[in-house]
């Protein structure tokens, strides 16, 4: 799956420093675009984003401009010291003669602002499948599993014995749903780790959102009794404010949407690591000596449209869509008339 693909994490072999100037966009300059800029050597990269935000919860009309910045490289000299004021130097001398404004956005930062972070991130991992045979039996497992259950139904399960139900479904989702660096990290080569971290935060909200409307407008869903949990304590019966099994529903849907998300856009770091910084002899001769100069004398209105691709790609807006909750392989099909 989407996941077993993904879950490796490895050591990128780079720091990554991020900062946030105070500039504003005008004096910041670059006509107000958001830019990325990559070196040959050292795993060097820059990338810059404008923001504006209120500068408070109750006083949204005053806006403040920030420019947020990330910077990249494998130099030990800049990672191994300890002093921000020096190691803001040396970033400033290792990229003194990169283009304008990044200098000027470096320099503009606080030296105790700018975060150091071991660049630790999710690879697309995809290797050789050896255990045919234990995959085969699992899957077996499963559809006999699967078959079970629709023959005895679901909706003749007493509560106890939906618990339980639910609990051994190969099919169920994550009880805990994680968001943002708890449930990935992504290398910032297209600086998509906060915005996969807004999409679960945004994602896990709706889905709760639907629980709790449920189990308050479904007088079928109030009629069957599963809006309660049992107090071993003093065996009083608790109204529950969402229904349980949707919820379990909707984490297993975001849980998979999420992971071919994060896959989309691995396979596009990746490619666009390789093309930007190859670190083979055979890699560095084909996107350096070939496509590079290929690149170049290709016009715009072709190049476009590549680019487009490899970026919508990696949003994960191309393609079949992620399977939707009522699939016949989720969870749903236990509880279809619960």
């Amino acid at each position: 799956g989407e996941r077993g693909q993904c879950n490796a994490v490895e050591d990128r072999q780079y720091t990554v420093f991020r900062g946030c100037s105070p500039m504003t966009i005008k004096e910041m300059g670059a006509d107000g675009y958001s830019f990325q800029t990559w070196g040959e050597g050292d795993s060097m990269r820059f990338a810059v984003v404008s923001m504006v935000h209120p500068t408070s919860s109750s006083d949204k009309g005053n806006k403040k401009e920030e420019q947020v910045w990330f910077i990249t490289t494998s130099d030990p000299k800049i990672s191994s010291e300890s002093d921000a004021s020096v190691r803001k130097k040396l970033l400033m001398k290792k990229f003194q003669n990169w283009h304008d404004p990044i200098g000027r956005l470096i320099e503009s930062t606080p030296p105790d602002d700018i975060l150091m972070e071991r660049a630790l991130a999710h690879r697309h991992s995809v290797g050789p499948v050896f255990n045919v045979a234990e995959i085969a039996l699992h899957e077996l497992e499963l559809n006999e599993r699967r078959n079970k259950r629709k023959k005895y139904g679901f909706e003749h399960l007493d509560i106890g014995e939906k618990n339980r139900a639910l609990k051994e479904s190969p099919n169920l989702g994550p009880a805990l749903f994680f968001v943002g660096d708890a449930n990935m990290t992504v290398d910032p080569v297209l600086a998509q780790g906060l915005t996969m971290a807004m999409e679960g935060g945004h994602a896990l909200s709706k889905s709760v959102e639907r629980c709790c409307f449920k189990a308050a407008s479904s007088p079928l869903y109030r009629s069957t009794n599963l809006n309660v949990a049992h107090s071993d304590e003093d065996e009083e019966i608790i109204p529950l404010n969402f229904d349980p099994y949707q919820l379990r529903d909707e984490l297993r849907y975001q849980h998979k949407k999420l992971g071919a998300r994060l896959l989309c856009l691995l396979r596009a770091t990746e490619l666009v690591q390789t093309m930007g910084q190859p670190h083979s002899a055979l890699s560095g001769f084909i996107f350096k000596g070939v496509m590079r100069p290929a690149m170049r004398l290709t016009p715009d209105f072709l190049k476009k449209p590549i680019f487009d691709y490899v970026l919508k790609y990696s949003l994960g807006l191309t393609g079949e869509t992620v399977e939707t909750v009522k699939d016949e392989h989720s969870v749903s099909e236990i509880g279809t008339n619960r």
